[in-house]
């Protein structure tokens, strides 16, 4: 048996949990005193889909490992990302060594925009890497994580965004990447 101990970060504050893994099964108890099991039903390629049971009830859900992904994958490459529908036409990523630049075509008010940032891999998790950047309206910080979801970041990849403003975890976003030869604007 394997076994450990952590803090859980959320809306209510930080809290702790203990997991121990026994059995292809993870079992996780969390300081409120409530429990959540995971236990594996499938595995195929990267994904992982685990039949979870918490005290709300029993449901499927499906995890990914992190494909590939390292700094030199990206040096000298431009990537489209996919659009919402939020007034842009066109938003793009190129990296240049250790370097971003975001630029983002947009209709309205909003106009043209982007940032230069940095890029780097991360030290703590393989397979990551993490953008910053100075936001030009309100002169704060920004960063972000990038991981290969499924894909390849030469073609078309679906990347998972990790959203942590103010090194606070804020949200996962999913969204496409497709390299191209063109910036935005």
């Amino acid at each position: 048996m394997t076994a450990g101990a952590g803090k859980n970060y959320d809306n209510d504050g930080t809290g702790t949990f203990s997991w121990a893994i026994a059995n292809d099964k993870l079992d996780v108890g969390i300081s409120d005193g409530s429990n959540i099991n995971f236990a594996l039903k499938s595995k195929t390629d990267n994904k992982y889909t685990f039949t979870i049971t918490e005290p709300s009830g029993t449901f499927d859900s499906d995890f990914y490992r992190a494909k590939s992904l390292a700094l030199s994958d990206v040096d000298g490459k431009i990537l489209s990302i996919a659009l919402s529908d939020d007034g842009c036409t066109a938003k793009t990523l190129k990296f240049s060594s250790s370097t971003i630049i975001y630029k983002e075509k947009c209709s309205g008010s909003r106009g043209n925009g982007g940032f230069t940032g940095a890029v780097s891999e991360s030290p703590d998790v393989e397979n990551m890497l993490e953008l910053s950047w100075t936001d030009e309206e309100d002169n704060e910080p920004r960063d972000i994580k990038l991981v290969i979801i499924e894909g390849d970041i030469a073609q078309t990849a679906t990347v998972g965004i990790i959203n942590i403003p103010n090194n606070v975890f804020n949200k996962v976003n999913v969204t496409t990447f497709t390299a191209t030869t063109q910036e935005a604007y």
